[in-house]
């Protein structure tokens, strides 16, 4: 292991200073937004036009194995450069390209995501009136630790292969979950079952011809198909049959527009018991906690960093705190809706936990004929927007807002159907969300160990 200066092992590169003119579709325009703890997350992206992009990277052409870093604003954030992505950088963003028989661009990676690394960014980190930053003049001076090339490399497999694993299981519970919310629209949106029974009535159709049609909409076959699904499974034709039959024939006029026969708009704290979260004094440090016999309390950033359901925080508050100040317990099992400064951010309880004042809590009450996966899939398609009227929904919102929310109620049949088959999607999200909570514990623990040479690796023998 030696002590080298950044500057001896890579090249540093500095971002522009500018943006440019956004365009719908093109090379990718990459803010430090996309930074997300050693990857890009590449979710929400801009573009600029092919015109601007000689210009926009004549300083330098992001290429795969380079190393961007925020060095204003989002002090720590890194990610490795993926193969195949025309990018590049945006404002305060800088980029770093390792020599690659010095240093590994993935370790550089974990070793900047290190504990004591952040710790040093920390102190290095200058304190402006707007914003903080890091003096890219001064980075290349910044020392490192660096082992011997091969065992760079066997360090960063280790982590890389649990990092592999954690991004599958995210990609999955992407997918399951956006089967559920295209069930969710096509059931409680756009209202395609009923709409498909009342066209068929309208025209002068049966009443087994209109069953037929919402079964086709529901199972997503056409009657040929629908056919041969009925010889084949037929318990699991019945089913469809059942469930078609569970939707009203017709749409009718209500306060909030058209709705399916019997169902209805109901103010949410008519289904939930709804409460809100609360911090402590924050110049008060005893009040807050990391240790983990300390309760869980969720923050926005908690919330935006989980899938479907909440299980880790960053931060606990102490029993007593909870008991000084009268923190409200949050139920297994509940809903979380973020309401001020960053709106629209839902996820369920895990366990029991608390919250911080930004966040709502929906404990659905025995008489709602809805479950919590309805809920989340109702609340992560609300329009937020229509709760206020002023110019940063932000500051519209309150508790009061939150409390009478309108959430469409279907019939206690058709809800129970939907629960039914939503369970084993958010079942296995769970599991995947959880199997990834034990791959992180172990990464993060795992990384200090294998930086430091306490785990020895050298004799780790990787394919290429």
């Amino acid at each position: 292991m030696r002590r080298v200066k950044i500057g001896f092992v890579s090249e540093l590169f500095d971002g522009p200073h500018a943006t440019p003119k956004k365009t719908d579709s093109g090379p990718v325009f990459l803010g430090i937004s996309t930074l997300n703890n050693g990857r890009l997350d590449l979710s929400s992206v801009e573009h600029l036009s092919e015109d601007d992009f000689p210009r926009w990277t004549k300083r330098i052409l992001p290429s795969e194995g380079d190393v961007l870093f925020s060095y204003e604003t989002r002090i720590g954030q890194v990610a490795l450069m993926q193969a195949g992505l025309r990018c590049c950088l945006g404002r305060r963003m800088a980029l770093l390209r390792p020599k690659s028989d010095e240093l590994s661009s993935q370790y550089f990676v974990y070793y900047y995501l290190s504990p004591s690394f952040q710790e040093y960014l920390r102190c290095r980190t200058i304190h402006g009136c707007t914003v903080d930053r890091i003096s890219l003049t001064d980075f290349p001076e910044f020392e490192i630790s660096i082992p011997p090339i091969f065992v760079q490399k066997s360090i960063a497999h280790i982590l890389g292969s649990l990092d592999d694993k954690i991004a599958l299981n995210r990609r999955i519970n992407q997918t399951l979950e956006a089967m559920a919310q295209a069930q969710f629209q096509s059931w409680f949106v756009d209202f395609d079952p009923v709409k498909a029974k009342q066209q068929i009535l309208e025209a002068g159709g049966t009443a087994r011809e209109a069953e037929l049609a919402a079964m086709q909409i529901i199972s997503g076959k056409d009657p040929r198909q629908l056919k041969t699904f009925q010889q084949t499974q037929p318990q699991q034709y019945a089913e469809l049959e059942h469930t078609a039959k569970l939707f009203p024939n017709r749409l009718v006029e209500s306060e909030l527009g058209l709705v399916p026969e019997g169902w209805e708009y109901q103010r949410a704290e008519k289904i939930a018991d709804i409460g809100i979260g609360k911090t402590p004094p924050r110049n008060e440090s005893q009040w807050f906690s990391t240790n983990s016999n300390d309760i869980k309390w969720a923050s926005i950033r908690d919330m935006g960093e989980s899938g479907a359901y909440i299980i880790d925080t960053h931060e606990r508050l102490t029993t007593a705190s909870v008991e000084k100040f009268n923190v409200r317990r949050i139920p297994q099992n509940t809903l979380l809706l973020s309401f001020k400064m960053t709106v629209g951010r839902v996820a369920i309880t895990t366990e029991e936990m608390l919250s911080n004042e930004a966040i709502a809590h929906f404990n659905l009450n025995a008489k709602s004929s809805i479950g919590t996966e309805y809920l989340y899939l109702y609340l992560k398609s609300f329009d937020y927007n229509s709760l206020g009227s002023t110019s940063s929904i932000a500051t519209a919102v309150n508790s009061k807002t939150i409390k009478e929310m309108t959430v469409l109620v279907p019939t206690s049949s058709v809800s129970a159907r939907f629960e039914m088959g939503m369970k084993p999607l958010f079942d296995e999200m769970l599991v995947r969300q959880k199997e990834n909570s034990s791959l992180i514990e172990t990464r993060d623990s795992l990384l200090p160990k294998l930086l430091s040479g306490e785990i020895d690796v050298s004799s780790l023998e990787i394919n290429s």
